[in-house]
């Protein structure tokens, strides 16, 4: 492709970005200043369209961008300059992170709820597919004749627990001793270290207590499997959608909005390849029915060095990529920034 069908290419999908409307060649004349005529333009916009890169929507209608089209863009035409956030935005987002938050949850939820409002698209967030951080402290309490609450604390200030329903009942002085000796156990530990292994060679140590040691690996079996009704994926901004010229056909929404409720799919499609860098997937590229006219923007967030999960936007294909981008990557690093700020 030569200079002025790429410059041509980056005109037409400008302007479409800006206003959701076909562009002709007398439009991309008047508002970019090519130093060319109409007519020339006209040209180059027939070019591209041969090569796949425009589309006409309708007989008389300028053209908008491809599938193809956008995708060129985003690996050849969009300009540093685009793709960086301002001071006050910059300072904004990372004020938004300055709380102290307890929980990975919290933070994430955070963060996705912030995205979306500043893209005025749909967020998901995937949350650490493992524990995060070293544990600092465990404790087994007592809810009820049948019930324990168990409580992991990390060094991240994550904290994980989960209420266990008990098949007998086991006494506050004996999950006391068998606190102890995990704490005595475990403490120091990565929270991936701590197994289902682990915990039966630290319960071996209490054998004169049977109904202890299988009580301690029940405990344990369910705290550390993953937890049935506990959603991977966090969705803000569903109806945003509704927001957009491409999705007033309510059949189309539908369609979204039924595969967001779907964890799996959400789960596919931010993190199915593995996810290392920031990834962009357009249109048909997705390979789910119904979202073709959507993209995806993803990019990975650490913990310990370790991707941990992903956040992403999903939006329309004619979005502003390079802003788009610029504010996944920025919150990507402000989650894993702020996940590790205990090490620093």
């Amino acid at each position: 492709m030569d200079n002025r069908k790429k410059q041509v290419l980056h005109a037409v999908i400008k302007d479409y970005v800006a206003t959701a409307e076909p562009v002709g060649s007398r439009t991309i004349a008047k508002k970019y200043d090519l130093g060319v005529s109409p007519a020339t333009i006209r040209n180059e916009m027939s070019d591209l369209e041969e090569l796949g890169y425009i589309k006409q929507p309708h007989t008389s209608a300028g053209r908008i961008p491809s599938d193809k089209g956008y995708r060129y863009y985003v690996d050849h035409l969009m300009e540093q300059d685009e793709k960086e956030l301002s001071k006050a935005e910059e300072a904004f987002i990372k004020k938004s992170f300055t709380s102290q938050v307890s929980e990975i949850d919290v933070l994430l939820k955070q963060a996705g709820k912030l995205l979306s409002s500043l893209t005025n698209y749909t967020s998901m967030v995937v949350k650490p597919h493992t524990r995060a951080g070293v544990l600092e402290k465990i404790s087994l309490l007592n809810v009820d004749e049948n019930h324990v609450l168990v409580i992991m604390l990390s060094n991240k200030g994550a904290v994980y627990h989960r209420l266990l329903e008990l098949s007998e009942r086991v006494n506050r002085n004996q999950l006391q001793e068998f606190e102890t000796l995990l704490q005595q156990k475990l403490s120091g530990l990565s929270m991936t270290q701590i197994t289902i292994t682990l915990i039966q060679e630290t319960a071996m140590q209490m054998l004169w207590h049977q109904k202890l040691l299988n009580q301690a690996l029940e405990i344990f079996e369910e705290l550390l499997s993953p937890n049935e009704n506990s959603s991977r994926v966090l969705i803000n901004g569903a109806l945003n959608m509704l927001n957009q010229p491409e999705f007033h056909d309510i059949d189309k929404v539908k369609e979204i909005l039924a595969l967001l409720e779907a964890d799996d799919k959400v789960h596919s499609l931010l993190a199915s390849k593995d996810v290392k860098n920031t990834e962009i997937y357009i249109g048909d590229e997705l390979n789910l029915n119904g979202i073709n006219q959507c993209s995806v923007i993803s990019t990975p967030y650490v913990i310990d060095g370790d991707i941990a999960g992903c956040i992403g936007i999903l939006g329309p294909t004619r979005m502003a990529y390079p802003k788009v981008i610029s504010l996944v990557e920025f919150m990507g690093k402000q989650i894993s920034d702020n996940l590790s700020k205990k090490d620093k």
